[in-house]
């Protein structure tokens, strides 16, 4: 696997747990895209998501939104 589409909610301590077993060698890294409409994205990303994989119907917002992180890397 290396990529999981993350839509549970409340979820962000399981976001957290991937990413420390990440850092502990205890699993492979995987790519982390959110779902959940974007509305939790900001969160989201604080604990180490890699940015959105949602039918949101306002792209254009979402966009800025993840730009505000420095790790997202959008067109």
């Amino acid at each position: 696997m290396v990529m999981l589409k993350h839509e549970d909610w409340p979820g962000l301590g399981k976001i957290s747990a991937l990413r420390a077993a990440e850092a502990a060698g205890e699993m492979p890294r995987l790519s982390i895209l959110c779902g959940n409409g974007g509305l939790f994205l900001d969160l989201e990303m604080e604990r180490g998501a890699d940015g959105a994989m949602t039918g949101y119907c306002f792209p254009d917002l979402l966009r800025r939104l993840a730009r505000r992180d420095p790790r997202a890397t959008l067109p």
